[in-house]
């Protein structure tokens, strides 16, 4: 359902889902992205508490209907 959204309010390059997520303002979420092949990459995402105060979301109404 989440996929049939035609727009967000913001322009976005990312869509992260986490069903539920708590942590300090002082700290930072880091996401590790690790790449499965012989090279074994490993990319970091430090993310700030404001930044995701200020994210975009999905409109209530299409929220509404995934309930």
């Amino acid at each position: 359902m989440v996929n049939h959204a035609d727009y967000f309010i913001k322009s976005y390059r990312y869509v992260i889902v986490l069903k539920k997520l708590t942590f300090p303002e002082e700290k930072k979420l880091r996401l590790e992205i690790t790449e499965d092949q012989i090279s074994g990459r490993v990319s970091y995402i430090d993310i700030n508490y404001r930044d995701i105060l200020n994210a975009d979301g999905f409109s209530s109404d299409l929220l509404q209907r995934l309930q």
